[in-house]
């Protein structure tokens, strides 16, 4: 690390040693318990949570909450993967789901494994706390079968890692040099007791403290940025902030990457929590406002679809599948069989009688057999922004 940044750290630097000779890390402070409250900060912190508090109109836009709850997990999944250098869009995770095992590339395996521990985690606070148990649970599921499968999943480490620095492999060079091994104990304590046991303080600004403490201890080997973001989500989920993962975060990180780090690294360097409250609560507040666009979005298009397909005279199982559609906009005719429990004939008949010829779906393939079909409307509004070219480094701070 450039120790020059650290000339009044809010932690500690000490010292540790390592095949190649000593080096200097950092230990974070507990997390605040108390924060000032600043103009800015106070208005800032209004505006989030008046856009958290419109995320809960959501479930009355569409019959149904699970037509956004799926396309938003995947969105968060995409765009939290693709920071840390993960190329990979939302259809291929969406034509990864309808794959088999052998068939799905690695990029795509590493995003359907954060939606797997994101909808695990989401269906275990419902009956057990978040705490650091879960976290390692929910990290076990990241890392199966993908890179980094051999840095211990599911458990902290117990070697040094950091960030930066040659290609990641130059401790010297380091940008981050998280605390050792030895002092990982102490900090996880005192995260795990907020976690468990916030302080009165709006559980958005205890979100954003807790993930910049979990990122600066950095326990896991791999997989911490990706962890540290899906938390987030749980926790506003669990303090009952969000009544459903309808915000996420990582599409306004991912697109802000720079600051995102500079602001996590302020504040170990010059304890500035501010400027990290701020980038935070102003991140909450343009995804809450995106979430709920698309979501009118989505039920305008709704609308439509329906609109044809009564001028189609179509059938009852066409309406049907058309509400399938916003959950995942693929289909082919043997799963609609599967889903609506209904004879080939049926299923074909509501795709290539109606919603193909209304414009609902457009087949993908160009095959004979074996047909996929698509919604390219729902897709637009669903679709994250083309992805960034891959950097040699991925840094997951």
């Amino acid at each position: 690390m450039d120790l020059s940044f650290y000339a009044n750290p809010p932690g500690r630097l000490e010292k540790g040693l390592r095949e190649g000779g000593e080096y200097t890390y950092y230990v974070p402070p507990p997390v605040p318990r108390k924060i000032s409250y600043s103009d800015p900060l106070v208005e800032a912190l209004a505006e989030a949570q008046a856009q958290l508090g419109s995320l809960t109109v959501l479930e009355r836009i569409l019959p149904n909450p699970t037509m956004l709850i799926m396309p938003y997990l995947r969105r968060e999944a995409v765009l939290s993967s693709r920071i840390e250098g993960t190329q990979a869009s939302l259809t291929d995770v969406l034509e990864g789901e309808a794959a088999s095992e052998d068939e799905i590339p690695p990029d795509t395996r590493e995003v359907l494994n954060y939606i797997a521990a994101l909808r695990q985690g989401l269906t275990e606070i419902q009956t057990r706390p978040l705490d650091l148990a879960l976290l390692r649970e929910l990290h076990a599921t990241l890392m199966s079968g993908v890179r980094g499968v051999d840095k211990q999943p599911g458990a902290f480490r117990t070697e040094q890692n950091w960030i930066g620095g040659s290609y990641g492999r130059d401790l010297g060079n380091a940008t981050y040099v998280p605390p050792a091994p030895s002092r990982m104990g102490e900090c996880l304590q005192d995260f795990e007791a907020f976690l468990r046991t916030p302080p009165q303080m709006p559980p958005v600004l205890q979100a954003a403290l807790l993930h910049y403490q979990f990122e600066a201890i950095h326990p896991f080997l791999d997989g911490n940025g990706r962890i540290g973001r899906l938390m987030i989500i749980l926790f506003l989920v669990q303090r009952r902030t969000l009544t459903a993962p309808y915000l996420y975060l990582s599409a306004y990180f991912e697109r802000n990457r720079t600051n995102y780090y500079e602001a996590l690294r302020r504040v170990s360097e010059v304890g500035a929590y501010e400027e990290w409250l701020l980038f935070f609560l102003e991140g909450v507040t343009t995804q809450a406002e995106d979430a709920v666009n698309r979501a009118h979005a989505l039920a305008t298009l709704r609308s439509d679809f329906h609109r044809r397909l009564q001028e189609a005279d179509a059938t009852a199982t066409a309406f049907q599948m058309v509400d399938r559609l916003f959950v995942t906009p693929f289909i082919t005719i043997p799963q609609a069989q599967s889903l609506f429990n209904i004879a080939f004939p049926t299923a074909r008949r509501a795709i290539e009688d109606y919603l193909e010829p209304v414009g609902v779906l457009v087949e993908s393939t160009g095959k004979q057999r074996n047909r996929r079909w698509r919604s390219p409307a729902i897709l637009k509004i669903l679709e994250v922004e083309t992805a960034t070219p891959p950097r040699e480094t991925p840094m997951e701070f």
